[in-house]
């Protein structure tokens, strides 16, 4: 029966010998390349990402805490005055806290092209006091 198979069915014409076919070596590197290179764009995105969360998420704490912490500023002052039975003291830090507060507003909403701030019930609110 080996007489029957031509040759040139079993092996390669080049190189002869093997009956197995060898790839060639450069496709096995370039490909091997590809998924190494692929492997570290992903890596490198987790890791960038979670990177970037944390940070993300301190900042917003930060804000947070900065926000909170103006609030009890605002209010501690005029609070003990209050409670130290000065009421005009008091009275004019509010209003000079609240003047500053309107500007800073009226400013935002031009600035944001955000006429809608402006309608806030507290703006309103805080408008009719004057």
């Amino acid at each position: 029966m080996a007489l029957s198979v031509p040759l040139s069915r079993s092996t390669l014409r080049v190189g002869g010998g093997s009956a197995f076919f060898v790839r060639p070596l450069e496709r096995m590197k370039t490909r091997t390349t590809i998924i190494i290179v692929g492997v570290a764009l992903v890596i490198g995105a987790a890791i960038g990402f979670g990177i970037s969360s944390y940070f993300w998420s301190r900042l917003s704490e930060s804000q947070t805490i900065a926000s909170s912490l103006s609030g009890v500023s605002t209010a501690y002052a005029p609070l003990k005055l209050l409670k130290d039975g000065r009421s005009k003291d008091a009275t004019d830090i509010l209003e000079v806290e609240l003047d500053s507060s309107m500007r800073n507003l009226e400013l935002m909403s031009d600035t944001l092209h955000r006429p809608d701030i402006l309608t806030n019930s507290f703006v309103v609110g805080a408008k009719a006091l004057k």
